[in-house]
């Protein structure tokens, strides 16, 4: 694959499959496609011969398992867009057509806005703050307590695979 543009930065947001979940290597940890990816990415962004160097290739995955595409946009978007990658990918959206009561024409919707650029993150105040964090609780605590007692899911709480954009190390 012959590859021209060179990328400083990448961030991938997600579900399992961005996460990596069943891609287990011999430590037990979790490597996807945008591990592989960003190993490609750094590869490319090291420079050749005659070349300053580079500050270095900075990767982040932010994905979480069992999210759903609403909440992948909600709680991934402003973080990635705060990042400033030169790259950020989107792939979920299966956690919700897995549902008995989906519509897929919506999930379909949610992931074209993805052609829009991401808008940059500005730091709410302290009411708005209030008024997230009670929001939070309503629509994310209280039903996340639920599942947890059902044993409905295993994805939710769960921190982002790869939080900052870092370098990049094989």
């Amino acid at each position: 694959m012959e590859m021209n543009a060179r990328y400083t930065s990448f961030v991938a947001v997600g579900d399992s499959f961005t996460e990596g979940m069943s891609d287990a290597l011999p430590d037990g940890s979790y490597r996807g496609w945008p591990d592989l990816l960003a190993a490609r990415l750094a590869a490319a962004a090291r420079p050749s011969s005659g070349e300053s160097a580079a500050p270095g290739f900075r990767y982040a995955n932010l994905a979480v398992r069992g999210k759903l595409i609403g909440q992948i946009a909600d709680e991934q978007c402003g973080p990635a867009a705060a990042m400033g990658a030169d790259l950020v990918t989107l792939v979920g959206g299966l956690n919700d057509v897995l549902r008995p009561k989906c519509e897929v024409d919506q999930v379909c919707a949610a992931e074209s806005d993805w052609d829009a650029p991401l808008p940059a993150a500005v730091p709410p105040g302290w009411g708005a703050r209030r008024a997230a964090d009670l929001r939070f609780t309503r629509e994310h605590l209280v039903p996340w307590t639920v599942r947890r007692l059902t044993g409905r899911s295993s994805g939710d709480g769960r921190p982002a695979k790869r939080p900052e954009l870092l370098p990049y190390e094989d």
